[in-house]
């Protein structure tokens, strides 16, 4: 077994082509954690997997979910990873693609992380399998364009930034995802978590460009996409003004 020990956040071009070219050299017969060849996964936080596409190539053929892994996660870690696997569900409500199944996953994965969160860790890891469940069959949408945006540009802490951006993006949406929302703001919980972007070290500078690259190849969304009301959305997270 060889250990590629070079991943960093967001997965840049340059480190995928060179796990890739490792992974070609030894023979490998499987990779753990992320590749394209059979692989097995073992998460140790809540969030899963960052990816903007979808197929039945990147999917594992084996996920093992022990708690015991989690244990010594940083109790921050913890809470926002959890918070970010909550956004897979919360996308996944309003989704136009969504069905009784995905719903039943979703409400469900965002009402044990809430009670989770702190203590149960095992909870924790039904309702992050749930969350993900539901979102690997429906669409992302803002909310994630928005993360991904972010992480891009600005290589903002992935799980860090959908904690601080999920109630703006929630808010966004709400005249357009009436049904949902009842059931993501009655999970609504505070722990500490970080609340701005400019907590997480962004510029402010930088939200124009944020603001037009969002726009661009846009993920499906059930309220209508702005610029001007995405670059408010955006100012409000810098600032740290909570919608909700």
């Amino acid at each position: 077994m060889v250990q590629y020990s070079k991943s960093t956040m967001h997965a840049p071009t340059n480190i995928t082509d060179e796990a890739v070219e490792l992974a070609q050299d030894l023979g490998a017969d499987c990779v753990v954690a992320i590749g394209d060849l059979p692989q097995v996964v073992i998460p140790t936080s809540y969030s899963g997997v960052k990816t903007t596409q979808k197929s039945l190539k990147l999917l594992p053929e084996v996920i093992i979910y022990d708690v015991d892994l989690t244990l010594t996660i940083p109790t921050q870690m913890t809470i926002t990873s959890g918070i970010n696997a909550m956004a897979h569900a919360v996308e996944s409500l309003y989704s136009t693609e969504s069905n009784p199944i995905t719903d039943a996953l979703a409400e469900q994965g965002i009402a044990r992380l809430a009670g989770a969160l702190r203590i149960l860790r095992s909870d924790a890891l039904f309702g992050a399998c749930a969350c993900a469940s539901c979102l690997g069959v429906t669409s992302m949408a803002l909310h994630h364009k928005l993360c991904h945006t972010l992480g891009g540009t600005s290589n903002l802490l992935h799980s860090e930034t959908h904690t601080v951006l999920l109630p703006h993006t929630i808010a966004y949406n709400t005249p357009f995802a009436v049904a949902a929302m009842p059931k993501l703001l009655g999970s609504s919980i505070n722990l500490g978590a970080p609340y701005s972007l400019r907590q997480l070290g962004m510029k402010e500078e930088d939200l124009e460009r944020a603001a037009d690259v969002a726009m661009n190849s846009p993920y499906p969304n059930p309220a209508p996409l702005q610029r001007e009301k995405i670059l408010s959305l955006l100012r409000d997270a810098y600032e740290g003004k909570r919608p909700l």
